[in-house]
């Protein structure tokens, strides 16, 4: 063995590194999907997504109303910007309390769950006491709180349906209840039925659809198997088809289904058919903000219940698509 000048051994050499081996350099494309992942997988991103998307939606509302209730708001000899008014002072209350609400801990949402719910049913009761709730085109869900603003108390109840009921079921959830059927029915159903209940009594149907979708969403939500759903649902459809035979209003409505001219036949189908014509006046993209002719007395309820038909003759299929979830603001 060869020794160094000192008589000792050499010392052991280090093995060499083995070279790095070089990452191929990605193409742009590439490295923005990479970007574009890891921005998506952060965890506030779903909630700048439900905030963005909901700030849109309200912005887009707004500008929908002041467009399609000008005319109305001129032909009842008020200010033309009088219903923007009223909505955007709902609009400022309603983000003033999503605010409140989103730095609230769980806990204060929970233990207001119970007070919500029943402050929402003595408000429905409310409605029916004549002197009381206010009748608007037919169906009595509204409240008059002095001037022109009123409130309707169905809206509480939906609010008070999604806390209450989530409250619930992740109590039940704890206590490992939920995979018995009773206890995922008992008493989330027969409570839902009650709200919707005292909506019906009132003779507002399209709340009590939303209030219904509500219901499935909460019971899909705790894992409720299909066949469960399957006998829900039956049981909806099966009332959903006594209220319209037993209603000749309702009646009238469903005559109109495919209707091309206003009068078809003994059904005046007048509103129906000039929304459809708004409808398909607008095309893909639309005559233009603020350009509907529908609006100016041909289409009744524009600023309201057809303020979706206006929207459709103005922004067209593109505009609404993105109106859809904001149509009921």
């Amino acid at each position: 063995m060869p020794t160094s000048r000192t008589g000792r051994p050499p010392a052991p050499r280090a093995p060499k590194r083995p070279a790095p081996t070089r990452i191929p350099r990605q193409n742009g494309v590439l490295a923005f999907y990479h970007r574009a992942r890891r921005s998506w997988d952060r965890p506030l991103t779903a909630y700048y997504l439900i905030f963005g998307g909901s700030l849109l939606i309200t912005v887009l509302g707004l500008v929908m109303v002041y467009s399609a209730s000008q005319i109305t708001a001129l032909q009842m000899s008020l200010p033309g910007s009088y219903f923007f008014r009223k909505q955007l002072l709902a609009a400022v209350i309603g983000a003033g309390l999503l605010f409140a609400a989103s730095r609230m801990p769980v806990k204060l949402h929970r233990a207001l769950a119970y007070p919500i719910l029943a402050g929402a049913v003595f408000l429905m009761v409310l409605v029916q006491i004549p002197g009381i709730g206010v009748s608007v085109n037919g169906n009595q869900n509204w409240i008059a709180l002095g001037g022109s603003f009123q409130i309707q108390p169905s809206e509480f109840g939906k609010l008070a349906l999604v806390l209450w009921g989530a409250d619930l079921l992740a109590r039940k959830q704890d206590k490992r209840l939920l995979t018995q059927w009773k206890h995922m029915l008992v008493p989330l159903v027969p409570a839902a039925f009650m709200l919707l209940g005292l909506i019906m009594i009132g003779g507002d149907m399209g709340t009590a659809i939303i209030l219904t979708a509500i219901l499935f969403g909460l019971l899909w939500l705790a894992g409720a198997p299909t066949r469960l759903f399957a006998g829900v649902l039956s049981i909806a459809a099966v009332l959903g088809l006594i209220l319209i035979k037993t209603s000749a209003n309702r009646m009238a409505r469903l005559q109109c289904l495919g209707a091309t001219e206003p009068q078809s036949g003994p059904v005046d189908c007048w509103q129906a058919v000039h929304g459809i014509y708004a409808l398909a006046s607008g095309g893909i993209f639309g005559s233009g903000l603020g350009a509907s002719v529908e609006k100016w007395g041909q289409l009744p309820e524009a600023h309201t219940d057809f303020i979706f038909a206006v929207t459709g003759e103005e922004l067209g299929l593109a505009g609404r698509c993105r109106y859809s979830p904001s149509s009921r603001l």
